[in-house]
Formats: structure tokens, C-alpha cells, sequence
């Protein structure tokens, strides 16, 4: 693979300066998997996971908070192809934002790939598999 390692910023303005010059000087989709992108780059491909800032805002920190409220309503909007990693999160999206129709949905996971493997063992009885952090941001008050 050949990667190219472009500016010399880091965090937000890495992603809102030098990536958004980049993507306008290659012209292409710019494929942005983590709920932000550039807002000054109009062919955005962004893939919403949650949106905690605005129903767990007490999960985060205040700056952060108030960043995404302003950053994600105006990419939701703009972005030339909009995914949610789930039903639920397309549902809010659109509740939130009022967005319609717009968005796709590009599962996190694959659904039948590890159904060879459960097969092969003996479960005394129903299980969770939990891999992440226990926060109310992350919906995993077990």
C-alpha cells in the first residue's frame, strides 16, 4: 500500500486545514470514518457512529461538546454520501437533524462470521461478549 503522510498540524486542524487542502486538491470522495471530516471539502463519504454530544453530553467534556454541536449538524448536511453504523443511530440522525432519506447504513460487524467458531463449543448457557468501556455514553449498564 502506499501511503502518503500529508501537513504538520495534528487533531482538528490537521483534519479541517491540510486534510480539507489535500481533498480539494485530489478532487475525489474524501471516506471519513469517524464522525468528523473537513466541513470546507463539499464531497465528504462521513460514517456517524453516535451521537452522544447531544443525548449523553455530560459523557464528554465541555469543549468537545460544544465542537460537535457546531461541526456534526453542518456535515450531516453537506456530506455527499451519509452512513450510520445502525438502525438506531439512522433513526436519530434523521429525528435530529431532519435529514429524511439521506443516510445509508454500513454495519460495524459481520454478522455470520463467528457462528463456525460458537458452534465448536460447548456454552453452558447464554453469554456477553462485552468489548469496550463501561460508560452510559457507550449504552453498556450491564
Amino acid at each position: 500500500m502506499n501511503v502518503k503522510q500529508i501537513g504538520r498540524c495534528r487533531g482538528i486542524l490537521w483534519e479541517q486545514l491540510e486534510l480539507a487542502g489535500y481533498a480539494r486538491k485530489s478532487g475525489g470522495i474524501l471516506l471519513n470514518l469517524c464522525n468528523t471530516a473537513p466541513m470546507r471539502y463539499d464531497k465528504n463519504a462521513l460514517v456517524i457512529h453516535d451521537l452522544a454530544f447531544h443525548f449523553v453530553p455530560e459523557s464528554m467534556h465541555l469543549s468537545f461538546r460544544i465542537w460537535y454541536r457546531f461541526l456534526i449538524p453542518r456535515l450531516v448536511r453537506q456530506a455527499k454520501y451519509l452512513f450510520a453504523i445502525s438502525d438506531t443511530v439512522r433513526n436519530e440522525i434523521s429525528r435530529v437533524f431532519e435529514t429524511g432519506t439521506k443516510i445509508e447504513i454500513a454495519y460495524n460487524g459481520i454478522r455470520n462470521l463467528l457462528i463456525p467458531v460458537r458452534s465448536s463449543f460447548q456454552s453452558p448457557g447464554p453469554y456477553i461478549l462485552h468489548v469496550g468501556s463501561f460508560n452510559r455514553r457507550k449504552i453498556s449498564g450491564i
